[in-house]
């Protein structure tokens, strides 16, 4: 019998068993250890009494898991097994969702640009596509600089409107600064909440060895500047939002 519940009580190793086995065949196909879910539910703050999973009697089919921050929801991921799919269970679960809204104003996702079939289901439930995403990384190469300083979380102005991966400045973070320029990444090379230039880039390119950036505003500068350089592109989103009107 299929039933919905929300996610309080799990296991991180339960989620991400379930996470792998729904996204081993998308459309970029991703593998989590419990090091990995753990880090990408904590920094999308992770809440398990908002989010849902599917369950087909006791095995969870399907799941989506609810981000909340202030008056804000997001959808850190959505995805249903393979041998359930086309049976709405997508659709009930976020149906279910935007019913208990009432208590928000805003609820964002994202969406590979290719996923037709999922883009017309969130535009189906309200959705409005918002902001054109590109997913960059660059390896190898980069030059340290002298101009270059350590930074601290006090020098971190929020003078552009990051998505909501970009947005939260974590304790691990390391802030490099160059003039008025920050660069925020995390120790493994994930780049966020950051207005770069060239000679920070190339600095933290050459410190680290790679660097990846997430949902860049494609008409940005800084995506215009990655573009120039031949950052690798790995995958275009599309920001869209539910708005409790």
């Amino acid at each position: 019998m299929i039933t919905y519940s929300n996610l309080t009580g799990l296991s991180i190793s339960y989620l991400k068993n379930i996470f792998n086995e729904a996204f081993s065949d998308y459309t970029i196909p991703m593998q989590l250890d419990e090091k990995q879910i753990r880090a990408h539910l904590e920094s999308n703050d992770f809440d398990p009494k908002l989010s849902i999973g599917c369950f087909d009697s006791d095995k969870m089919v399907g799941f989506v898991f609810v981000g909340h921050r202030d008056n804000r929801l997001y959808d850190a991921g959505t995805a249903v097994i393979k041998e359930y799919r086309r049976n709405g269970i997508a659709r009930e679960m976020l149906e279910k969702i935007i019913a208990k809204m009432d208590k928000f104003d805003e609820f964002i996702l994202e969406c590979i640009s290719t996923n037709s079939r999922a883009l017309k289901l969130y535009e189906s439930l309200g959705f409005k596509r918002k902001r054109h995403f590109v997913c960059f990384k660059l390896s190898n190469g980069g030059q340290l600089s002298k101009e270059v300083t350590l930074g601290s979380r006090s020098d971190i102005t929020k003078s552009y409107n990051p998505s909501w991966q970009n947005e939260k400045v974590e304790a691990n973070a390391i802030i490099f600064k160059h003039n008025e320029n920050i660069l925020c990444v995390r120790p493994e090379g994930s780049v966020y909440f950051s207005d770069p230039d060239l000679v920070l880039i190339n600095h933290a390119l050459k410190q680290i060895g790679k660097l990846s950036f997430t949902n860049i505003v494609s008409n940005s500068e800084l995506a215009g500047l990655l573009y120039k350089i031949d950052a690798a592109v790995l995958a275009e989103q599309e920001e869209m939002s539910y708005e409790n009107n």
